[in-house]
């Protein structure tokens, strides 16, 4: 357990590691990002939103 402890960055160790953090933000970001507009482009509307009615309720 005591060499989990000592893999885990210290306060110290976080501003050297920065450009990892950046990397895996926008590794993490932009494939969602870029699947979004993608689908977006090919159905019109996004996931979150309602699709358009095309029929009324009438």
């Amino acid at each position: 357990m005591q060499r989990v402890f000592n893999r885990l960055p210290t306060s110290g160790s976080l501003p050297r590691r920065r450009g990892a953090f950046a990397g895996f933000i926008v590794g993490a970001a932009v494939p969602l990002l870029l699947v979004e507009l993608f689908i977006v482009s090919l159905r019109g509307y996004a996931i979150t939103e309602q699709p358009p009615q095309v029929y009324s309720n009438v």
